[in-house]
């Protein structure tokens, strides 16, 4: 549903990104982004009543690895979608 509406309105986006974590110059795993948005928004999706801190420092990691300034953390709940900008200030 998302990538239909981003499509159908014409918004430019990639799915399902890889990105490679780098500690000391070495690479030592890879990070998958749910969607970034115009390549400037980091847009993660889960389901949940509640923002867990696991998810926070999740996004919060892929702000730091990619270098992006804000991420959308998305969850779908019960009542309907409930949302938490984050921010990367450097």
């Amino acid at each position: 549903a998302i990538e239909k509406s981003f499509t159908d309105n014409n918004v430019k986006f990639k799915k399902q990104v890889p990105f490679n974590i780098i500690f000391k110059g070495k690479n030592i795993g890879r990070y998958y982004l749910d969607f970034i948005i115009e390549d400037r928004i980091v847009l993660e999706i889960k389901r949940g009543n509640h923002f867990a801190k696991r998810n926070i420092g999740q996004v919060n990691g892929y702000l730091k690895a990619t270098g992006l300034k804000l991420a959308i953390l998305a969850n779908f709940t019960s009542d309907g979608v409930k949302f938490m900008r984050l921010l990367n200030i450097k």
